[in-house]
């Protein structure tokens, strides 16, 4: 609604500010993490944040219940169930509907299924592994404009 804010802070905490009483409302920090964070975005329904690390996972935390609900983005050479391992992860974004989150870096993007975090909903990779997609928006159409070397939109 506008109404918060989600500062991040080098040691790898999150803030919520509440712009109507101007306070600090909640803090977040995951205990195995103090990495820098690199991107920060809140799901339009106001249930979620997704923070990406400049270790390359992807934190998505339930804002009520301020905890971390998933890390993404982790190497994990024996679950072939996994998204595929992207290494400089430098974005996030959530669908205008809030049912995915797509996140992008070195080699391609991940979209994961919201509250499903494991599950797959799709992998794009980039054909020689070594583009780096510094963006990823969604479009109004759900479809992903993804920016880096190249502009590239995706249907989805």
């Amino acid at each position: 609604d506008g109404l918060v804010h989600v500062p991040a802070t080098p040691e790898g905490t999150l803030q919520l500010w509440d712009f109507n009483s101007k306070t600090l409302a909640a803090t977040f920090q995951d205990g195995s993490s103090t990495t820098e964070i690199v991107d920060v975005q809140v799901s339009p329904n106001g249930y979620h944040i997704a923070s990406v690390h400049a270790d390359s996972t992807v934190r998505v935390w339930d804002m009520r219940k301020q905890k971390c609900l998933a890390v993404l983005n982790q190497k994990n050479d024996n679950d072939n169930n996994q998204p595929q391992h992207l290494s400089d992860v430098t974005s996030v974004t959530f669908d205008p509907a809030g049912k995915y989150v797509a996140y992008s870096g070195l080699g391609g993007v991940n979209v994961v299924t919201v509250k499903e975090w494991n599950a797959i909903a799709a992998a794009l990779s980039s054909s020689d592994k070594k583009t780096a997609w510094s963006g990823v928006v969604w479009t109004t159409h759900n479809g992903l404009v993804l920016h880096g070397a190249k502009q590239r939109q995706v249907g989805f």
